[in-house]
């Protein structure tokens, strides 16, 4: 939202997009990892955390550059 206000919507995620799909994909790999988990409570942990940050990214692309343009 700092980098929209100071240089525009558009140049904003032209800039940040890559930043930030590269940060979420690590993320969503690391806790995937954890899926495999042989314990269950770790298991289940790796795998909602995943799909919360394939959700937040998901949002990230598709919803926030509507809400700033």
């Amino acid at each position: 939202m700092h980098r929209a206000r100071e240089s525009g919507a558009r140049l904003a995620t032209e800039q940040t997009g890559g930043a930030v799909v590269l940060s979420s994909l690590t993320t969503m790999a690391g806790f995937g990892a954890l899926t495999v988990a042989s314990h269950r409570g770790y298991s289940s942990l790796g795998l909602i955390l995943l799909l919360g940050v394939g959700g937040c990214l998901i949002t990230a692309i598709t919803e926030l550059p509507a809400f700033l343009s």
